[in-house]
């Protein structure tokens, strides 16, 4: 855009319900910076973080990034909260007349195209050009959340708000997929896949900072530290890390549980059940990743369902081997062609998926994994040198920044 012989920034709108510690939140903050310090002016709105979540908040103002927070904008639903998050999401919209709405994560993308639709509605009456709304999938809440009738009212509504949406974005093309062939949200032309980006100059600190996480636990400084990085919440099944942990002989095995949330006390009361006394750190949230992966020797993640988690990026930035569960984005991460090893290991260049719902298999890749140093060094190297290539912030970026010009250049009035 052009005015008087120069450049005007795009105004873009970007909306998120909450910055919580995760890959949403994380993908956000780096885009709306990275994209800042090109030809575009973005306005964060976002909600508040729940009890017993992390928060993203000072990783914002680290990146120079100042949100408006809503206070009504929350992640359980509350009608009356909701209606009036609608109402002050609609003023900053007319407020800031954007070229791009953009919204990120579930209740903020169904608030924020609303207002986007009554935006553009109103603009159309005066003939100034309407807003290009965009939505990222960063995963969906169509399987593992809740009951069955629940989730076809989410899928029902997604396909009615992906009508107004000019552009339906995901993380990945497994995410793709399930979104336009198993779900039938939108047509495939109407989806773009745009990988998430992380800024991974953390991976420099690692050597310093090695031994850190292990001497805070009382932990022997020579067991193998196996972790798992995230949430404390039903999605993330911590359930099959902790039955895995009872499973693996490997005496000198130490689980650590890195994240807080609401099941907290629940899972620590599963540990004891399961007589894992000794065995099992809860960590609670670390201050950056850097001292998390200086000291783990295998990740694992276990969710019933995701988009494309961060944690196993993180993971392989930091030149470790992982084993994950087999479910929505996760296989895109993978190098190299599997082998499947009993009693159900299918085994990549740099790393290893198991089924969602077997400890055993989970506990016998743990077991396969902690015999083979080796192996867990080059898986490392492997995955690392993937995520280099593929998931910087400037290739995000990029990417970003032509889809919203291209878009730009197409809007109809």
């Amino acid at each position: 855009m052009v005015v008087r012989g120069r450049r005007q920034s795009l105004q873009v709108v970007r909306l998120i319900a909450r910055l919580n510690t995760g890959g949403p939140a994380i993908h956000t903050i780096l885009l709306t910076e990275g994209l800042n310090a090109g030809d575009f002016s973005s306005t964060l709105v976002t909600g508040v973080v729940s009890p017993g979540e992390g928060d993203m908040g000072p990783f914002a103002a680290e990146r120079g990034v100042s949100p408006i927070v809503i206070p009504e904008l929350q992640r359980d639903p509350k009608p009356l909260d909701d209606l009036r998050a609608f109402v002050k999401i609609c003023r900053i919209v007319f407020a800031t007349r954007p070229d791009i709405i953009h919204t990120h994560t579930a209740k903020a993308g169904a608030l924020g195209r609303m207002a986007g639709l009554i935006y553009n509605v109103c603009v159309f009456l005066t003939g100034r050009p309407r807003a290009v709304i965009c939505h990222t999938f960063h995963g969906h809440l169509f399987h593992g959340y809740f009951p069955w009738w629940v989730s076809t009212l989410l899928v029902l509504g997604e396909r009615v708000l992906a009508r107004v949406t000019d552009q339906v974005i995901t993380v990945s093309e497994q995410m793709k997929h399930e979104l336009t062939r198993v779900y039938r949200i939108c047509p495939e032309r109407k989806c773009a896949v745009v990988p998430v980006g992380l800024e991974l100059d953390w991976t420099r600190k690692l050597p310093a900072i090695r031994g850190r996480l292990k001497s805070e636990a009382g932990v022997p400084s020579d067991c193998l530290a196996v972790g798992i990085v995230g949430r404390l919440t039903a999605i993330k099944n911590h359930e099959l890390f902790l039955e895995a942990a009872k499973e693996c002989r490997v005496p000198a095995a130490r689980f650590f549980v890195i994240g807080d949330g609401e099941r907290r006390a629940e899972l620590n009361a599963l540990s004891d059940r399961l007589g894992l006394n000794g065995r099992v750190v809860f960590t609670g949230w670390q201050r950056g990743p850097a001292k998390v992966y200086a000291d783990l020797d295998i990740a694992c993640l276990t969710s019933i369902n995701e988009g494309t988690p961060v944690a196993l990026i993180e993971t392989m930035a930091a030149g470790k081997p992982f084993v994950a569960t087999k479910v929505g984005g996760v296989p895109d991460l993978m190098v190299g062609e599997g082998t499947l090893h009993p009693p159900g290991l299918e085994v990549f260049s740099n790393g290893i998926l198991v089924a969602p719902d077997r400890p055993e298999v989970l506990g016998a890749a743990l077991e396969f994994l902690a015999a083979r140093p080796d192996l867990r060094r080059a898986m490392g190297e492997i995955g690392r040198s993937f995520v280099l290539e593929r998931f910087s912030v400037e290739r995000l970026v990029s990417r970003m920044e032509s889809l919203y010009l291209e878009l730009l250049v197409s809007r109809r009035p």
